[in-house]
């Protein structure tokens, strides 16, 4: 055998063993990263993980956006108090009060559009809720369909002849639609129901005005003004007969608080 090729197989046996150990290796890290679990998700806290919270049940979820949503309403919040009864209707739309809630809120800032458009999505929800329907008599009246208003607000005192918040309400759209004789009549029966109501006294001097009867007026206007001492809106004032009654008294062309209940 020539000297080249006793070099060339001597070479061979020594890379042999070396081959060998290299099939005895494991696997490239590749394909270790690849067999790993992905990380665990990263939990704030105080805030509940996504799965978790999407896991509970959506009237759970909702009751707490109208927990959100009350408790803002009661610091004066009104706009945060509507966003988050927003979420609550969204994530369930059969909760109960939310709407009606929205729609106190809009009345509130004379929204009457909006406040008209919750209360009858709230009466969809519950159709023998009260304070939804009376209120949502009290925005159509404003919004000039007297008509509606004045059906809606009869069929309540018909219900409930001792609704004492119904009748000063019919009240207000009677004289709203420019019927101040069927105005004092309404307002009257709810003052023989409730003597004390002085958003019905004043109302009823706003009628009482509206024909002319200027001294019984303000005897009307009295009468609300010993009751509820701070509210300017029914302090008497002086001006010509032919005044009209909501400009003599600005605050009375709104409902009545006591329409709430």
């Amino acid at each position: 055998m020539s000297r080249f090729r006793r070099i060339a197989l001597t070479l061979a046996l020594i890379a042999t063993p070396a081959l060998a150990d290299v099939s005895r290796l494991p696997a490239p890290a590749s394909d270790s990263l690849r067999a790993e679990r992905p990380p665990a998700p990263l939990i704030v806290p105080g805030r509940p993980a996504r799965a978790d919270s999407l896991a509970r049940p959506a009237a759970d979820r909702a009751q707490e956006q109208y927990a959100v949503g009350r408790e803002l309403e009661r610091n004066g919040a009104g706009a945060a108090a509507i966003s988050a009864y927003r979420n609550a209707v969204r994530i369930d739309p059969t909760i109960p009060d939310a709407h009606y809630r929205m729609g106190r809120l809009f009345s509130n800032v004379s929204q009457h559009k909006y406040a008209a458009r919750e209360y009858a999505a709230e009466l969809k929800l519950r159709p023998d809720h009260v304070p939804s329907s009376r209120w949502l008599g009290l925005e159509l009246a404003q919004m000039g369909d007297t008509a509606a208003a004045i059906a809606r607000l009869r069929s309540l005192v018909q219900a409930d002849p001792v609704d004492e918040p119904s009748w000063q309400a019919l009240g207000f759209a009677y004289a709203t639609a420019g019927r101040p004789l069927e105005g004092e009549q309404a307002l009257r029966r709810a003052l023989s129901l409730d003597p004390a109501d002085a958003d019905a006294w004043r109302d009823l001097g706003v009628v009482l005005a509206a024909t002319h009867r200027d001294a019984e007026a303000r005897e009307a206007y009295r009468h609300a003004t010993r009751l509820a001492p701070r509210d300017t809106g029914t302090r008497e004032r002086s001006a010509p007969r032919t005044t009209s009654a909501r400009v003599r008294h600005p605050r009375s062309a709104r409902p009545s608080p006591r329409c709430e209940s």
